[in-house]
């Protein structure tokens, strides 16, 4: 509580509550106005406030003030008209809201935050239901071609294949999502255990070598890069690695419709820093961030025409983290995009020829 003249806003009195909340002594305080206590965006609005609406009570809301040691706090205020030290005066009455209005705030921020899970969910399930009845719908029907019409072998053999391969875009939706569900809910272990980060990458370049064939991508050039001469070995979870950078170079072929995808690995300090590179589409600099949410693409358009549920990157930043690690992508529209994975390692050093 305090008392400031009306002529020239300076404090006349206070009371010790303002004295110990504010950090000022009273002696402070007299040689102080309203002004000082005010942040400098505030002063021209208190000035106009103060000439606009002087009545016997105001209820004047809330303003930010500033306290002795620089720490911004929300204050609640009302004044009164008062006459002290022979001058017109006001008797106010600052109440500190900050803890109630930062409160109210971060219960907005988490309304806002349920309501976004829950349009991302109803997308995701909209969306899985969908990624599902198309494989089941193929396999069912083929099955039923294969069982019931007379085919000869090669047609046979082109509708299995057909088959299996539908069956495992099934599979990996489903262990898609229970992935994911095992990450958020904190169920998913991490095994650790001794490996070449060298040899995980090369079996990685070999499948894919053969895989581009299959994703239709056999113009694609694909490059590995890493130093052959430091053969090292690391402790870390060598399936959970793999994984990450298999959805990474999924999802590289997938958005590079020419060009070349290029992975590896540099050291820097305690850190092995994996990458994945590709010459792709590209993702608009607003949606780096929202791609590593559950169950969202950077381009609904995105999903129309290559499929998908969304829920790869989440999944890879979901491991990037259970094994201690950061994960970062930068990306220009139609130039690509490189994912950069940094993950803390112990080098042992190790005969390369040594069994593991």
């Amino acid at each position: 509580m305090w008392i400031y003249g009306l002529k020239n806003l300076r404090f006349l009195t206070v009371n010790q509550a303002a004295i110990e909340k504010y950090g000022y002594s009273a002696e402070e305080f007299a040689q102080l106005t309203l002004h000082d206590i005010r942040p400098i965006a505030d002063r021209q609005r208190l000035t106009e406030h103060i000439e606009n609406s002087i009545r016997p009570l105001t209820h004047s809301g809330v303003w930010t003030h500033l306290k002795k040691n620089g720490e911004s706090i929300l204050v609640e205020i009302t004044s009164h008209e008062a006459f002290y030290d022979n001058q017109e005066a006001r008797l106010v009455i600052s109440n500190d809201v900050t803890d109630k209005i930062e409160a109210e705030l971060e219960l907005i921020k988490a309304k806002e935050r349920a309501e976004e899970s829950d349009q991302l969910k109803t997308a995701f399930l909209e969306n899985i239901s969908h990624e599902i009845r198309t494989p089941i719908n193929i396999i069912t029907g083929f099955a039923e071609i294969i069982t019931k019409q007379n085919l000869d072998e090669i047609k046979r053999n082109e509708l299995i294949e057909t088959l299996s391969k539908t069956s495992n875009r099934l599979l990996r939706i489903v262990d898609n999502t229970i992935t994911l569900s095992q990450i958020e809910t904190g169920q998913l272990r991490i095994i650790k255990l001794d490996f070449y980060p060298n040899t995980l990458l090369k079996n990685l370049y070999t499948e894919y070598e053969s895989k581009k064939i299959a994703l239709k991508k056999a113009h694609i050039e694909l490059q590995l890069t890493i130093n052959e001469l430091n053969e090292f070995v690391i402790n870390s979870d060598y399936a959970r690695i793999n994984q990450i950078l298999d959805i990474l170079l999924e999802n590289a072929f997938k958005f590079t419709p020419k060009g070349k995808v290029e992975f590896g690995y540099y050291l820097s300090n305690d850190r092995l820093n994996l990458f994945v590179k590709d010459t792709g589409l590209g993702i608009p600099k607003n949606k780096q961030e929202v791609i590593f949410k559950s169950f969202t693409q950077a381009d609904k358009s995105i999903r129309q025409l290559y499929g998908g549920l969304g829920a790869g990157l989440s999944i890879a930043i979901g491991l990037v983290h259970l094994l201690g690690g950061t994960m970062q992508v930068e990306s220009q529209i139609n130039e690509g995009t490189r994912f950069i994975i940094s993950l803390p390692y112990t080098q042992k050093l190790r005969n390369k020829h040594d069994s593991m």
